[in-house]
Protein backbone atom coordinates (compact mmCIF):
# COMPACT_ATOMS: atom_id res chain seq x y z
CA UNK A 1 0.00 0.00 0.00
CA UNK A 2 0.99 3.60 -0.58
CA UNK A 3 0.55 5.62 2.61
CA UNK A 4 0.93 9.39 2.95
CA UNK A 5 1.39 10.95 6.39
CA UNK A 6 0.54 14.65 6.29
CA UNK A 7 1.36 17.40 8.77
CA UNK A 8 0.75 21.13 8.32
CA UNK A 9 3.79 22.12 10.39
CA UNK A 10 7.50 21.60 9.84
CA UNK A 11 8.95 18.35 11.14
CA UNK A 12 10.62 18.85 14.53
CA UNK A 13 11.81 17.00 17.60
CA UNK A 14 8.25 16.67 18.93
CA UNK A 15 6.94 14.58 16.02
CA UNK A 16 7.85 11.22 17.53
CA UNK A 17 4.64 9.54 16.39
CA UNK A 18 5.31 10.42 12.72
CA UNK A 19 8.74 8.82 12.83
CA UNK A 20 7.38 5.76 14.65
CA UNK A 21 4.49 5.35 12.19
CA UNK A 22 6.76 5.74 9.16
CA UNK A 23 9.22 3.19 10.51
CA UNK A 24 6.71 0.47 11.39
CA UNK A 25 4.80 0.86 8.10
CA UNK A 26 8.02 0.74 6.06
CA UNK A 27 9.15 -2.36 7.96
CA UNK A 28 5.77 -3.93 7.14
CA UNK A 29 6.41 -3.50 3.41
CA UNK A 30 4.34 -0.39 2.71
CA UNK A 31 5.50 2.62 0.70
CA UNK A 32 5.43 5.68 2.97
CA UNK A 33 5.60 9.36 2.02
CA UNK A 34 5.74 12.01 4.75
CA UNK A 35 4.49 15.40 3.58
CA UNK A 36 5.07 18.47 5.75
CA UNK A 37 5.33 22.21 5.28
CA UNK A 38 8.05 24.76 5.91
CA UNK A 39 5.99 26.38 8.69
CA UNK A 40 7.35 26.20 12.23
CA UNK A 41 4.73 25.35 14.89
CA UNK A 42 2.42 28.26 15.71
CA UNK A 43 2.55 27.46 19.42
CA UNK A 44 5.52 26.24 21.43
CA UNK A 45 9.23 25.94 20.78
CA UNK A 46 9.78 22.74 18.86
CA UNK A 47 13.35 21.49 18.64
CA UNK A 48 14.32 21.57 14.99
CA UNK A 49 16.14 18.59 13.53
CA UNK A 50 18.70 18.70 10.75
CA UNK A 51 17.60 17.31 7.39
CA UNK A 52 19.95 14.38 7.88
CA UNK A 53 18.46 13.74 11.31
CA UNK A 54 14.95 13.72 9.85
CA UNK A 55 15.91 11.40 6.98
CA UNK A 56 17.64 8.99 9.38
CA UNK A 57 14.60 8.83 11.67
CA UNK A 58 12.21 8.30 8.75
CA UNK A 59 13.97 4.97 8.06
CA UNK A 60 13.75 5.00 4.27
CA UNK A 61 10.42 6.79 3.93
CA UNK A 62 10.11 9.51 1.31
CA UNK A 63 9.93 13.04 2.72
CA UNK A 64 8.51 16.07 0.89
CA UNK A 65 8.46 19.58 2.34
CA UNK A 66 5.95 21.94 0.72
CA UNK A 67 6.01 25.73 0.62
CA UNK A 68 3.09 26.92 2.75
CA UNK A 69 1.81 30.39 3.40
CA UNK A 70 1.17 31.23 7.06
CA UNK A 71 -2.17 29.44 7.28
CA UNK A 72 -2.55 27.59 4.00
CA UNK A 73 -0.60 26.02 1.13
CA UNK A 74 0.38 28.20 -1.79
CA UNK A 75 -1.66 27.45 -4.93
CA UNK A 76 1.25 25.54 -6.43
CA UNK A 77 1.82 23.52 -3.24
CA UNK A 78 -1.88 22.67 -3.01
CA UNK A 79 -1.87 21.53 -6.64
CA UNK A 80 1.27 19.45 -5.97
CA UNK A 81 -0.32 17.96 -2.84
CA UNK A 82 -3.45 17.02 -4.78
CA UNK A 83 -1.40 15.36 -7.55
CA UNK A 84 0.67 13.54 -4.93
CA UNK A 85 -2.43 12.15 -3.26
CA UNK A 86 -3.57 10.67 -6.58
CA UNK A 87 -0.85 8.06 -6.04
CA UNK A 88 -1.80 7.35 -2.41
CA UNK A 89 -4.12 4.68 -1.06
CA UNK A 90 -4.37 6.09 2.46
CA UNK A 91 -3.66 9.49 4.00
CA UNK A 92 -2.99 9.78 7.74
CA UNK A 93 -3.56 13.31 9.03
CA UNK A 94 -3.54 14.93 12.47
CA UNK A 95 -6.87 16.27 13.78
CA UNK A 96 -5.90 19.95 13.77
CA UNK A 97 -8.07 22.20 11.63
CA UNK A 98 -5.16 23.47 9.50
CA UNK A 99 -4.10 19.87 8.80
CA UNK A 100 -7.57 18.65 7.87
CA UNK A 101 -8.67 21.47 5.54
CA UNK A 102 -6.19 20.91 2.65
CA UNK A 103 -6.62 17.12 2.80
CA UNK A 104 -10.43 17.29 2.79
CA UNK A 105 -10.35 19.80 -0.08
CA UNK A 106 -8.05 17.49 -2.02
CA UNK A 107 -10.43 14.58 -1.39
CA UNK A 108 -13.03 16.36 -3.53
CA UNK A 109 -10.81 15.69 -6.54
CA UNK A 110 -8.98 12.50 -5.51
CA UNK A 111 -10.32 9.10 -4.47
CA UNK A 112 -8.43 8.53 -1.20
CA UNK A 113 -9.14 7.08 2.23
CA UNK A 114 -8.46 9.44 5.13
CA UNK A 115 -7.49 8.42 8.66
CA UNK A 116 -7.63 11.27 11.16
CA UNK A 117 -5.41 10.77 14.22
CA UNK A 118 -6.48 12.53 17.43
CA UNK A 119 -3.10 13.90 18.53
CA UNK A 120 -4.35 17.36 19.49
CA UNK A 121 -6.62 17.50 22.58
CA UNK A 122 -10.31 17.89 21.84
CA UNK A 123 -10.75 20.06 24.95
CA UNK A 124 -8.59 22.15 27.29
CA UNK A 125 -9.50 21.78 30.96
CA UNK A 126 -9.41 24.45 33.69
CA UNK A 127 -7.59 26.94 31.52
CA UNK A 128 -9.18 30.37 31.26
CA UNK A 129 -7.16 31.96 28.47
CA UNK A 130 -7.86 33.34 25.00
CA UNK A 131 -6.02 30.46 23.35
CA UNK A 132 -7.90 27.81 25.34
CA UNK A 133 -11.29 29.47 24.84
CA UNK A 134 -10.81 29.77 21.07
CA UNK A 135 -9.61 26.17 20.90
CA UNK A 136 -12.62 24.86 22.84
CA UNK A 137 -15.06 26.86 20.70
CA UNK A 138 -13.53 25.71 17.40
CA UNK A 139 -13.12 22.07 18.42
CA UNK A 140 -16.72 21.80 19.63
CA UNK A 141 -18.21 23.50 16.56
CA UNK A 142 -20.48 21.92 13.98
CA UNK A 143 -17.87 22.81 11.35
CA UNK A 144 -15.18 20.77 13.13
CA UNK A 145 -17.53 17.84 13.69
CA UNK A 146 -18.36 17.81 10.00
CA UNK A 147 -14.65 17.61 9.15
CA UNK A 148 -14.17 14.60 11.42
CA UNK A 149 -17.28 12.96 9.99
CA UNK A 150 -15.86 13.38 6.47
CA UNK A 151 -12.87 11.19 7.39
CA UNK A 152 -13.10 7.46 6.73
CA UNK A 153 -11.60 6.43 10.06
CA UNK A 154 -10.63 8.17 13.29
CA UNK A 155 -7.63 6.92 15.25
CA UNK A 156 -7.76 7.66 18.99
CA UNK A 157 -5.06 7.05 21.59
CA UNK A 158 -7.22 6.73 24.71
CA UNK A 159 -10.66 5.52 25.73
CA UNK A 160 -11.83 8.98 26.89
CA UNK A 161 -11.47 10.46 23.41
CA UNK A 162 -13.17 7.39 21.95
CA UNK A 163 -16.18 7.88 24.24
CA UNK A 164 -16.21 11.64 23.61
CA UNK A 165 -16.36 11.21 19.83
CA UNK A 166 -19.08 8.59 20.13
CA UNK A 167 -21.28 10.21 22.79
CA UNK A 168 -20.74 13.94 22.21
CA UNK A 169 -19.84 14.20 18.52
CA UNK A 170 -22.06 11.22 17.62
CA UNK A 171 -19.42 9.74 15.32
CA UNK A 172 -20.29 6.22 14.21
CA UNK A 173 -18.71 3.64 16.50
CA UNK A 174 -17.44 1.67 13.50
CA UNK A 175 -15.37 4.69 12.37
CA UNK A 176 -13.45 5.00 15.65
CA UNK A 177 -10.43 2.79 16.34
CA UNK A 178 -8.29 2.95 19.48
CA UNK A 179 -4.60 2.07 19.20
CA UNK A 180 -2.16 3.65 21.68
CA UNK A 181 1.38 4.78 20.89
CA UNK A 182 4.45 2.73 21.74
CA UNK A 183 8.11 3.06 22.65
CA UNK A 184 11.16 0.82 22.38
CA UNK A 185 11.05 -1.09 25.68
CA UNK A 186 14.56 -2.44 25.03
CA UNK A 187 15.88 1.12 24.87
CA UNK A 188 13.87 2.33 27.86
CA UNK A 189 14.91 -0.26 30.42
CA UNK A 190 14.29 -0.48 34.14
CA UNK A 191 16.80 1.94 35.59
CA UNK A 192 18.96 1.09 38.58
CA UNK A 193 18.70 4.27 40.60
CA UNK A 194 21.84 6.00 41.78
CA UNK A 195 21.69 6.68 45.53
CA UNK A 196 20.73 10.19 46.54
CA UNK A 197 19.96 11.90 49.82
CA UNK A 198 17.28 14.03 48.13
CA UNK A 199 13.93 13.10 46.56
CA UNK A 200 14.50 14.01 42.91
CA UNK A 201 11.48 15.33 40.99
CA UNK A 202 11.51 15.71 37.19
CA UNK A 203 9.44 17.73 34.72
CA UNK A 204 9.95 17.38 30.94
CA UNK A 205 7.88 19.32 28.42
CA UNK A 206 7.07 22.64 26.82
CA UNK A 207 7.15 25.43 29.35
CA UNK A 208 3.64 26.69 28.74
CA UNK A 209 0.24 26.62 30.41
CA UNK A 210 -0.97 23.62 28.43
CA UNK A 211 1.74 21.51 30.07
CA UNK A 212 0.89 23.06 33.45
CA UNK A 213 4.35 24.37 34.29
CA UNK A 214 2.69 27.28 36.13
CA UNK A 215 0.94 24.76 38.39
CA UNK A 216 4.23 23.05 39.23
CA UNK A 217 5.89 26.39 40.05
CA UNK A 218 3.05 27.25 42.45
CA UNK A 219 3.42 23.83 44.03
CA UNK A 220 7.15 24.31 44.56
CA UNK A 221 6.51 27.61 46.36
CA UNK A 222 3.76 26.03 48.49
CA UNK A 223 5.92 23.10 49.62
CA UNK A 224 8.87 25.39 50.35
CA UNK A 225 6.70 27.68 52.47
CA UNK A 226 4.64 25.14 54.43
CA UNK A 227 6.87 22.04 54.53
CA UNK A 228 10.33 23.58 54.64
CA UNK A 229 12.06 20.58 56.28
CA UNK A 230 10.79 18.14 53.65
CA UNK A 231 11.40 20.64 50.85
CA UNK A 232 15.06 20.83 51.85
CA UNK A 233 15.29 17.08 51.13
CA UNK A 234 13.83 17.46 47.63
CA UNK A 235 15.33 18.56 44.32
CA UNK A 236 13.46 19.67 41.20
CA UNK A 237 14.72 19.44 37.61
CA UNK A 238 12.74 21.27 34.91
CA UNK A 239 13.57 20.49 31.27
CA UNK A 240 12.15 22.32 28.26
CA UNK A 241 11.66 25.60 26.43
CA UNK A 242 8.80 28.06 26.34
CA UNK A 243 7.29 31.30 27.64
CA UNK A 244 7.81 30.44 31.33
CA UNK A 245 11.62 30.35 31.13
CA UNK A 246 12.03 33.65 33.03
CA UNK A 247 9.71 32.55 35.86
CA UNK A 248 11.65 29.30 36.19
CA UNK A 249 14.95 31.17 36.40
CA UNK A 250 13.48 33.32 39.19
CA UNK A 251 12.46 30.19 41.10
CA UNK A 252 15.91 28.72 40.46
CA UNK A 253 17.57 31.80 41.94
CA UNK A 254 15.25 31.76 44.96
CA UNK A 255 15.72 28.07 45.79
CA UNK A 256 19.00 26.21 45.54
CA UNK A 257 17.33 22.86 44.87
CA UNK A 258 15.63 23.84 41.59
CA UNK A 259 17.57 23.15 38.39
CA UNK A 260 16.62 24.31 34.89
CA UNK A 261 17.81 22.65 31.67
CA UNK A 262 16.76 23.95 28.26
CA UNK A 263 17.68 20.82 26.40
CA UNK A 264 18.93 17.27 26.94
CA UNK A 265 19.95 14.70 24.34
CA UNK A 266 18.84 11.63 26.28
CA UNK A 267 15.77 11.37 28.52
CA UNK A 268 16.91 7.96 29.76
CA UNK A 269 19.74 9.55 31.75
CA UNK A 270 17.19 11.83 33.41
CA UNK A 271 14.94 8.92 34.35
CA UNK A 272 17.92 7.18 35.95
CA UNK A 273 18.84 10.25 37.97
CA UNK A 274 15.34 11.02 39.28
CA UNK A 275 12.75 9.37 41.49
CA UNK A 276 9.48 10.66 40.04
CA UNK A 277 8.07 12.43 36.97
CA UNK A 278 5.50 15.22 37.33
CA UNK A 279 3.11 16.05 34.47
CA UNK A 280 0.47 18.63 35.55
CA UNK A 281 -0.87 19.16 32.01
CA UNK A 282 -4.21 20.76 31.24
CA UNK A 283 -4.64 18.66 28.09
CA UNK A 284 -3.08 15.53 26.57
CA UNK A 285 -4.10 12.78 24.17
CA UNK A 286 -1.41 10.34 25.29
CA UNK A 287 2.00 11.21 26.81
CA UNK A 288 5.26 9.79 25.54
CA UNK A 289 7.21 11.00 28.59
CA UNK A 290 4.77 9.27 30.94
CA UNK A 291 5.10 5.98 29.05
CA UNK A 292 8.90 6.34 28.95
CA UNK A 293 9.15 7.11 32.66
CA UNK A 294 6.90 4.23 33.71
CA UNK A 295 8.80 1.83 31.47
CA UNK A 296 12.03 2.93 33.17
CA UNK A 297 10.47 2.29 36.59
CA UNK A 298 9.67 5.90 37.46
CA UNK A 299 6.28 6.61 39.12
CA UNK A 300 4.34 9.55 37.66
CA UNK A 301 2.14 12.26 39.16
CA UNK A 302 -0.14 13.64 36.45
CA UNK A 303 -3.40 15.48 35.92
CA UNK A 304 -6.51 13.32 35.88
CA UNK A 305 -7.25 13.93 32.19
CA UNK A 306 -7.48 11.84 29.00
CA UNK A 307 -4.09 10.37 28.15
CA UNK A 308 -2.35 10.09 31.54
CA UNK A 309 -5.53 8.54 32.94
CA UNK A 310 -5.08 5.61 30.54
CA UNK A 311 -1.39 5.12 31.37
CA UNK A 312 -1.27 5.48 35.15
CA UNK A 313 -2.78 3.05 37.64
CA UNK A 314 -3.83 5.55 40.27
CA UNK A 315 -2.26 4.72 43.62
CA UNK A 316 -0.11 1.95 42.12
CA UNK A 317 2.13 3.42 39.42
CA UNK A 318 1.57 7.04 40.34
CA UNK A 319 -1.06 9.54 41.42
CA UNK A 320 -3.70 11.34 39.36
CA UNK A 321 -4.58 14.81 40.65
CA UNK A 322 -7.38 17.25 39.73
CA UNK A 323 -6.30 19.37 36.77
CA UNK A 324 -5.08 22.86 37.63
CA UNK A 325 -4.93 22.19 41.38
CA UNK A 326 -1.48 23.11 42.74
CA UNK A 327 -2.44 22.16 46.31
CA UNK A 328 -3.41 18.64 45.19
CA UNK A 329 -0.14 18.40 43.27
CA UNK A 330 1.82 19.45 46.38
CA UNK A 331 -0.01 16.83 48.44
CA UNK A 332 0.77 14.13 45.87
CA UNK A 333 4.47 15.06 45.79
CA UNK A 334 4.61 14.89 49.60
CA UNK A 335 2.81 11.53 49.54
CA UNK A 336 5.34 10.08 47.09
CA UNK A 337 8.14 11.57 49.19
CA UNK A 338 6.92 9.56 52.20
CA UNK A 339 6.93 6.37 50.11
CA UNK A 340 10.42 7.18 48.82
CA UNK A 341 11.80 7.19 52.38
CA UNK A 342 11.25 3.41 52.33
CA UNK A 343 13.74 2.39 49.65
CA UNK A 344 12.56 -1.24 49.39
CA UNK A 345 8.94 -0.18 48.92
CA UNK A 346 9.90 2.43 46.34
CA UNK A 347 11.95 -0.12 44.37
CA UNK A 348 8.93 -2.44 44.40
CA UNK A 349 6.76 0.35 42.98
CA UNK A 350 9.35 1.02 40.27
CA UNK A 351 9.40 -2.63 39.22
CA UNK A 352 5.61 -2.71 39.10
CA UNK A 353 5.53 0.46 36.95
CA UNK A 354 7.43 -1.31 34.18
CA UNK A 355 5.47 -4.55 34.50
CA UNK A 356 2.19 -2.64 34.33
CA UNK A 357 2.84 -0.71 31.11
CA UNK A 358 4.46 -3.65 29.32
CA UNK A 359 1.43 -5.78 30.15
CA UNK A 360 -1.16 -3.16 29.16
CA UNK A 361 0.78 -1.60 26.25
CA UNK A 362 2.91 -4.41 24.74
CA UNK A 363 4.99 -2.73 21.99
CA UNK A 364 4.96 -5.48 19.36
CA UNK A 365 1.21 -6.15 19.46
CA UNK A 366 0.53 -2.39 19.53
CA UNK A 367 2.64 -1.89 16.40
CA UNK A 368 0.79 -4.74 14.70
CA UNK A 369 -2.56 -3.20 15.67
CA UNK A 370 -1.54 0.11 14.08
CA UNK A 371 -0.44 -1.58 10.85
CA UNK A 372 -3.76 -3.48 10.80
CA UNK A 373 -5.60 -0.17 11.24
CA UNK A 374 -3.89 1.29 8.17
CA UNK A 375 -4.37 -1.87 6.10
CA UNK A 376 -8.05 -2.19 7.05
CA UNK A 377 -8.95 1.21 5.64
CA UNK A 378 -6.88 0.59 2.51
CA UNK A 379 -8.90 -2.52 1.70
CA UNK A 380 -12.27 -0.77 1.82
Amino acid sequence: MKVTIFQFEKLSGYDTYIFDFAKVLTESGHSVTVVTSNQMPLIGNARALSKKGIIDRLCGSRWIELNFLRFFPSLYSFYFLRKLLEFSDVVYVKNEVLDLIPILLAKRHVNISIICGIHTPLHYFNWNSLRANIHNIVYSSTFYRSMLSACDLIHVLNVDDKDFLKNVFHIEKSKIRMVPLWIDHEKFKLQEKSFSKSFRILFIGRLDMRKGIDILLKSIVQIAKIFHDKFSKMSFTIVGKGPFENQIREIQERYGNVKYLKFVTDNIVLYKEHDILVLPSRAETFSYVTLEALTCGLPVIASDIPGPRSLIENGKTGILVPVGNSSALSKAILSMYELWTSKDEYNRIGNYCRQSVLKRFPPESTKKAFVNLIESIGKR
